[in-house]
């Protein structure tokens, strides 16, 4: 009976001696304790329980912003990210995610803001909050916002830190692809080195291939792709998927996504394999590959989001090839071939910059499948307004100094035409790129920029526009299918090879040449030239869908059988060379 007595009385006490600290220490160990098995629900709610009891714990903002991010909650992880930097205003963890976060939403100049500022915070432990990291996050920031040149200064500061971060070097070979500035020798020299670095301590992973050497026989076509969804890489390769002959090719598709959409059912549809891997490792991926005895392996996504490149450093089927997703050689010299044509990609100059041997199509290297909501043609908005409206709906990462100079140009020479500009994220960039055309020489009455539009209003702006003007070095490819598409002409700066000449090939295949400038000055003199023939514009516009279909770039039949030839040119060869190293076989005695 005394002992029962002692416990209740003890129990007692020790009811009265919890603190609201204790318990949210406790709360917290149990927290940390879900977030390390991965239950990042579970350590939400905990997280939320210590900030009930202590609303001025900082590590407990920090991890339940981490949790909210994790789950896609952005907007409470950008509260309790603001809550941090509030309470620390030193922290660099809570500016690199206020940073992710801004970047995730496209408010870019914000994004920059907060990577500047979480640069001069004190450094912490965190290897995702290293000065390296920080960087390439920056420079990838400045890149999206049309800064090519101060984006590749942060990627090189980035690289210098930590040499071996691909994240950095993948996001500046992109970054020096979209700079004017960027020689082709040195951009070279930098796809080369990211193979020295990446692809060639795997090549001793090498192996023999067992693919019998039949040059006549059905093959096995393997597309490794994280594109396989509403991006615009299925606007190209869904035409293929689509007319493949499948008695003489057998389709297998890679999908490198974590989350399909509601358009990757339909290209599953059109595949004879389907394979997600985004869960397998290399190696993994490279012994399903090999299982599956795929001839040829093609590459849809050069150094993209969702790439799998150093897969294909592995060398898992005999011939690989890279094509679609990245105008531009990997630098891999475990891909064999890259698929473009003549107009995009010049002989002999642009085989001189490239790793892998340049396959060119006898025709443009894209296929394009028109948009089934695409309205129709509408009239000439300049036969009732009176005025030429040019028009860009390139994003704003291709809107570098250069290219705004240039349009500058343009409108004044002509005073009484106008520009919309679309798709400019965040509004302190629209006013930038407003600010610039106008001190570049445009009136203000002249510019028009807006900011992204939902599907359909995408489609009907282009209702409003006479002329589109495309931006260099970095091309336009889908948007100049759309602006075609929609009966606008596209008047383009020819650079030497790969993204600056993507415009080209798509003008050269329905005819018009005559928009492709050799220089600026050719560039203005286009611009006038067209926008002083109304009566010449309104006919482009009316016939230019039956242009492209005559043309044949939207027949998808015609282009896979151009594709197929490639690919049996190709495989002719490895039968040849695996033929050949069998002679040169010493003979075994008996």
């Amino acid at each position: 009976m005394l002992g029962n007595l002692l416990r209740a009385i003890l129990g007692k006490l020790g009811r009265l001696g919890k603190r609201p600290g204790q318990t949210a220490l406790v709360t917290m160990t149990q927290a940390d304790a879900a977030l390390a098995q991965g239950d990042h629900a579970g350590a939400l709610r905990l997280y939320q329980q210590v900030l009930a009891i202590q609303p001025e714990h900082q590590d407990a903002w920090g991890k339940l912003g981490f949790c909210q991010a994790t789950l896609g909650q952005n907007e409470p992880s950008a509260h309790s990210f603001g809550m941090l930097a509030r309470l620390a205003p030193d922290s660099r963890t809570a500016h690199a995610n206020l940073g992710h976060l801004a970047l995730l939403g496209l408010e870019l100049t914000r994004a920059v803001s907060h990577y500047r500022r979480a640069l001069s915070c004190p450094p912490d432990a965190n290897p995702a909050t290293s000065d390296a990291a920080l960087n390439s996050s920056l420079g990838f920031a400045l890149m999206r916002q049309g800064l090519p040149d101060a984006a590749i200064a942060c990627l090189r500061q980035s690289l210098r830190q930590q040499p071996e971060n691909i994240t950095a070097v993948t996001h500046l070979l992109l970054a020096m692809q979209y700079s004017a500035l960027t020689k082709p020798d040195e951009l070279f020299m930098q796809f080369r080195r990211w193979s020295e670095q990446h692809e060639h301590p795997l090549l001793p992973l090498h192996q023999p291939h067992g693919n019998t050497p039949d040059p006549t026989r059905r093959l096995r076509i393997g597309y490794v792709s994280g594109d396989f969804a509403a991006h615009a890489v299925a606007n190209f390769i869904e035409p293929v998927l689509r007319h493949h002959q499948r008695s003489d090719f057998n389709i297998f598709c890679y999908s490198n996504r974590s989350k399909d959409d509601d358009y990757t059912p339909e290209l599953r549809a059109l595949s004879d394999h389907w394979r997600e891997v985004h869960t397998l490792d290399d190696e993994a991926m490279s012994n399903q590959i090999r299982a599956d005895a795929i001839d040829i392996l093609v590459d849809l996504s050069g150094h993209t989001e969702g790439n799998r490149l150093r897969l294909f450093a592995r060398k898992p089927a005999p011939v690989q090839m890279t094509w679609l997703g990245y105008p531009a050689t990997t630098g891999l010299q475990s891909i064999d071939y890259r698929i473009t044509d003549g107009v995009a990609d010049p002989s002999p100059l642009a085989d001189q910059y490239h790793s892998e041997r340049l396959l060119r199509l006898p025709r443009s290297q894209w296929c394009y499948r028109p948009a089934r909501h695409a309205p129709p043609l509408s009239p000439l908005p300049a036969l009732a307004s009176g005025r030429i409206m040019f028009g860009s709906l390139n994003n704003l990462a291709k809107l570098n100094e250069q290219t705004l100079r240039l349009w500058a140009r343009v409108l004044q020479a002509l005073p009484a035409a106008g520009i919309t500009v679309v798709s400019v994220t965040d509004v302190p960039s629209r006013h930038r790129v407003a600010n610039a055309l106008i001190e570049y020489g445009a009136a203000p009455a002249q510019v028009r920029i807006l900011g992204p539009l939902e599907e359909t209003g995408f489609w009907r702006i282009r209702e409003e526009i006479d002329i589109v003007l495309d931006a260099f070095p970095y091309n336009g490819t889908t948007t100049t299918c759309e602006a075609l598409w929609s009966g606008l002409p596209v008047i383009t700066l020819a650079g030497a090879y790969g993204a600056a000449r993507n415009s080209a090939s798509l003008l050269s295949a329905v005819g018009l040449e005559d928009l492709i400038a050799r220089d600026q000055a050719d560039y203005v003199a286009i611009a006038a030239h067209l926008a002083a023939d109304i009566p010449h514009l309104a006919g482009l516009r009316a016939g230019m869908r039956q242009r492209m279909l005559d043309a044949g770039l939207c027949d998808g039949a015609r282009f896979t059988r151009d594709l197929e030839s490639l690919y049996r040119l190709a495989w002719q060869t490895w039968c040849d060379t695996r033929a050949s190293e069998k002679k040169l076989l010493p003979e075994t005695s008996s």
